[in-house]
């Protein structure tokens, strides 16, 4: 067995020791948190032939509250730019983090790492420009924390234009492009805007709790369309933000309004979307992942 525990002397970033462990606890604003122990392992892809074993971090869950009790998946994606155990899925020429096509769907979707041209419009090809898809190339923003991080010029809902500053948008870790995070957050300050033009749209008042929609009422939800620095832009359709309940025709809505600064775009803003990372960016176009 390989796995060890890491020592405090040597605690990874974002954690802390406490009771002789290096811990990272994660909280969501609806509430859910978990708390992990990390530990060091070596891993490799066996699909790659003459990669050798790296170490790398991997947070081994405790405890965990909330939405995690009762939903079925049993860990989380969390790809970031600096990861290791992305660096043994690339190719063993390269030296930096590889590039790699995601493709999301509510019940699966791929990671390619020798990603083809079948989510794009350019015909065919094998290792050349024309695998890359027919999106604008948006460069990442550099941060501490390795995220895959744009900026954003505007956003709009149901095609008409949040009333709030870019700043909000691009301040602090950016808005970021979140393997690791279920839903979307966007900046408090955004709030008083998004919830007039919702309810001029929908005529319902905005909020996240439960609530039962007809197919005209689900069909007058507004889509909320990204506008990236650099020529991309990516919509998130009602159907990836709203979420069904064990209730036919209750959802809840997972657009959160609280975030200080900066936006967060989970898994659920990025299901349908090809998008490859490239290094140091990223091209976006909707897909039907398969």
């Amino acid at each position: 067995i390989s796995a060890a525990y890491h020592d405090c002397e040597s605690c990874p970033h974002e954690t802390h020791c406490d009771g002789g462990f290096c811990v990272h606890t994660q909280g969501y604003s609806e509430g859910s948190k978990w708390t992990s122990k990390t530990v060091t392992d070596k891993v490799s892809n066996l699909g790659v032939e003459s990669k050798s074993l790296i170490e790398s971090t991997i947070y081994c869950i405790t405890e965990q509250t909330g939405m995690f009790e009762d939903q079925p998946e049993d860990g989380l994606l969390g790809l970031a730019r600096g990861a290791d155990l992305l660096q043994s899925f690339g190719s063993s020429e390269s030296s930096g983090p590889p590039s790699y096509r995601l493709c999301m769907t509510p019940v699966g979707g791929y990671i390619d790492f020798e990603p083809s041209d079948s989510d794009s419009d350019s015909g065919s090809g094998s290792d050349s420009d024309s695998d890359k898809l027919d999106a604008p190339h948006t460069q990442l923003i550099k941060n501490t924390n390795d995220y895959y991080s744009v900026k954003i010029d505007h956003i709009a809902l149901g095609g008409v234009s949040l009333k709030c500053s870019k700043v909000y948008y691009n301040r602090g870790k950016g808005t970021i492009l979140d393997t690791g995070t279920t839903d979307i957050y966007l900046p408090r300050d955004c709030r008083a805007s998004f919830e007039k033009i919702w309810r001029d749209l929908t005529e319902r008042a905005f909020h996240n709790d439960e609530a039962y929609y007809d197919y005209a009422e689900f069909e007058m939800l507004p889509s909320l369309v990204f506008y990236v620095a650099g020529g991309t832009e990516f919509t998130v359709h009602p159907s990836s933000y709203m979420e069904g309940t064990d209730t036919l025709g209750h959802f809840t809505c997972r657009i959160y309004l609280d975030e200080q600064y900066g936006i967060i775009v989970g898994a659920f803003g990025l299901q349908y979307h090809a998008i490859d990372f490239e290094g140091g960016g990223v091209r976006i176009k909707e897909s039907e992942c398969w």
